[in-house]
């Protein structure tokens, strides 16, 4: 019997501070976006997708509890939070 492999699409829903998006009539203070793939992808992959400006990229946490970075690989639908780095001075 020949069997099917069926993939599974990875959805990633993408929750942008205002500055960090690429949108700049951006209403709200956050833009979010439903991203799908259909193969494991790097989250400096996402946000490249995404076109996020990342020059004031913070925290990246994956599904409002893990902190992760750019070169973690997204394998099952998730949701990513983004969030401004803070500066004193």
């Amino acid at each position: 019997m020949n069997q099917k492999k069926f993939k599974k699409t990875i959805k990633i829903k993408l929750s942008i501070p205002k500055y960090l998006s690429s949108k700049e009539d951006l209403l709200k203070n956050t833009q979010l976006l439903e991203l799908k793939y259909d193969n494991p992808v790097k989250v400096e992959q996402v946000l490249k997708d995404s076109r996020i400006k990342d020059d004031y990229l913070g925290i990246i946490l994956l599904n409002g509890e893990k902190n992760i970075n750019k070169e973690y690989l997204i394998r099952h639908s998730c949701e990513l939070k983004l969030f401004l780095m803070m500066a004193g001075g």
